[in-house]
């Protein structure tokens, strides 16, 4: 069965399907979990230590995860990088959640802060709610970090909150623009994003 979004014909403007693939790339989850991360602890870490950590996300998390997303799409397995197909995902959430728990592990290992901790452990839930939507809606994803990257930037600084939740809004459109996923399904993922990001932000230090 192939979702709706993936049915519908291509009839945009090439300049606007090439934006927003721009914006797409420019804000996809591997992006911004990472800034993410170096803004949080530039502001309690020396520049060295906070390099470090987000060495430790990114050889952790993204990096693995890339590598499974690129086999999985040369074998075949899996439509496009997206994983645009809601059945496909099946496949891709369990090993996105081992990961992400593996690399809570690692940086509690390594003695990471306790907002990169909570930070991390966030991501962690949004992925596992996310799956568990997955089972009837195929929630978009980039939505959803970029909500929850507005949120939590918004916790620290009110103008790069805001101008996340430009981001975010901007990465809802090229979903939509790309035919990637319905309007139900961005707003969706937008909602668990953000829920995500008020309970990280009310989370008790």
């Amino acid at each position: 069965m192939v979702d709706k979004a993936d049915k519908v014909e291509d009839a945009s403007p090439p300049f606007r399907r090439r934006l927003a693939s721009w914006v797409s790339v420019a804000a996809h989850p591997f992006v911004l979990i990472p800034v993410l991360v170096a803004v949080v602890t530039a502001r309690s870490l020396p520049p060295r230590e906070a390099a470090v950590v987000v060495a430790l996300v990114v050889a952790g998390s993204i990096l693995p995860m890339l590598w499974i997303i690129v086999r999985r799409v040369r074998s075949g397995a899996w439509s496009d990088h997206d994983v645009s197909v809601r059945e496909q995902r099946t496949g891709m959430y369990p090993a996105a959640l081992a990961i992400s728990a593996a690399t809570v592990l690692l940086l509690y290992l390594s003695g990471a802060s306790q907002s990169v901790l909570r930070g991390t452990v966030a991501v962690f839930l949004l992925i596992a709610f996310s799956s568990l939507i997955n089972l009837r809606l195929k929630i978009s994803l980039h939505t959803g970090f970029a909500a929850f990257t507005a949120v939590a930037l918004f916790s620290g600084s009110r103008p790069m909150g805001i101008a996340a939740s430009v981001v975010a809004v901007a990465v809802a459109w090229s979903r939509l623009e790309l035919r990637r996923h319905t309007l139900p399904e961005v707003l969706g993922g937008a909602l668990l994003g953000t829920g995500i990001g008020v309970a990280l932000w009310l989370w008790p230090s």
